[in-house]
């Protein structure tokens, strides 16, 4: 099972890593959750998420910072259904969905995520304003590809027979991210503005440092500023939550790699006893051949030869039933497949080669009995 390692750059990943989409070097991000009892509204939200960012840029460990919904690696997130400007109307059981994400206009920036086309977000982008998204490659790859998607439009309310309809106009197209887990592939995704689309929890990313520690003091000057009683959630690298997001994953690579090294040993020590045994109860055979004349190369190539030959019959149907039963332990494994052809290589040249060496050790011993001596023992 492929184990899901994280690559700190983001964008270039190491062979077997898998890219998260993020460049996650020197990037902090934390909870900001608003009371309803004071940000009950949505101009609200914005216009507080708006100061935060405005006194966060005023300090030099915090001037790169962004809001953004869903955090990185996190369980939370949505998704939302929609039609495209050519599409025809569709009833709501029948239109396409895809994730929900909300940032701010360097949102993509703080954490790496490169910009393909268009443009990102800008402050501009509020309530009131022409509507935009910005979508991701795999949203393209869907529902247009080998098209260009900026300009396009995208509505979330129509209905049959409706006439006024409330259109989003693509802006922009960003790479794609593994926002909840590395194993997870990019789905389709829709950004929204965080003007024109408002939570009462978001999340701050900000790049600049891989300590939390300052970023956190900042953080917190930032918000009691603003309002003393709000509390800052979960100050963390995001190189950690990715860490910690494959942490199950890893366990579960752990083990299994264990339990197949114990697998693959017992099953060594196993033929290495049988075909030892064999031979060695073949001493008073060697012996008689080789009184007649065979030379000990010759009884070493008949004995081994067998042993071989009984291997590959045994290897094949190993390997047969191994493939058989593959789609059993296709749904645990990342990155590899069940009929990796690599694994099955090495186990079968594991095996082989104990099993050559089982055979040729005792038959090597025998070969150098004095046959005469052998024959008066039997």
């Amino acid at each position: 099972m492929a184990e899901c390692r994280v690559q700190g750059g983001g964008q270039c990943c190491l062979p077997g890593a898998v890219d998260p989409g993020y460049r996650m070097e020197q990037v902090v991000t934390a909870g900001v959750a608003l009371p309803d009892g004071r940000y009950g509204t949505g101009p609200r939200q914005s216009a507080f998420y708006r100061q935060l960012l405005d006194r966060l840029e005023s300090s030099p460990s915090t001037r790169n910072s962004a809001v953004v919904f869903p955090r990185p690696f996190s369980e939370s997130g949505g998704q939302v259904s929609f039609e495209l400007d050519d599409a025809p109307p569709l009833p709501d059981l029948g239109r396409p969905r895809a994730q929900l994400g909300i940032a701010s206009p360097k949102a993509f920036a703080a954490l790496g995520v490169p910009l393909l086309a268009g443009r990102a977000f800008t402050e501009s982008d509020v309530e009131g304003a022409p509507a935009v998204v910005i979508v991701n490659q795999a949203f393209v790859r869907k529902h247009w590809p080998g098209q260009n998607p900026v300009g396009r439009r995208i509505t979330f309310d129509r209905r049959l027979g409706g006439e006024k309809l409330d259109w989003h106009t693509v802006v922009g197209v960003v790479g794609d991210t593994r926002p909840r887990s590395l194993d997870v592939a990019p789905q389709p995704t829709l950004y929204f503005s965080y003007h024109q689309f408002r939570l009462p929890f978001m999340s701050l990313v900000i790049r600049g440092t891989d300590d939390p520690a300052p970023v956190e003091r900042a953080l917190r000057a930032a918000v009691r500023g603003i309002d003393p009683d709000l509390p800052i959630e979960d100050v963390k690298t995001l190189a950690s939550i990715a860490s910690q997001s494959a942490a199950q994953p890893r366990f579960r690579t752990y083990v299994l790699a264990a339990f197949a090294a114990i697998s693959l040993m017992l099953a060594a020590i196993g033929v290495y006893g049988l075909l030892s045994y064999s031979v060695t109860q073949r001493v008073r055979e060697i012996a008689v051949r080789m009184a007649l004349g065979a030379k000990p190369r010759d009884v070493l190539r008949l004995v081994v030869g067998e042993c071989m030959r009984l291997v590959a019959a045994g290897t094949a149907l190993g390997v047969a039933g191994a493939l058989a039963t593959s789609r059993l332990v296709s749904a645990m494994l990342f990155g590899v497949s069940a009929a990796d052809p690599l694994t099955y290589g090495a186990v079968v040249m594991i095996l082989a080669a104990v099993a050559f060496i089982a055979c040729y050790i005792p038959a090597l011993r025998a070969t150098r009995v004095d046959p005469i001596t052998a024959l008066r023992a039997e």
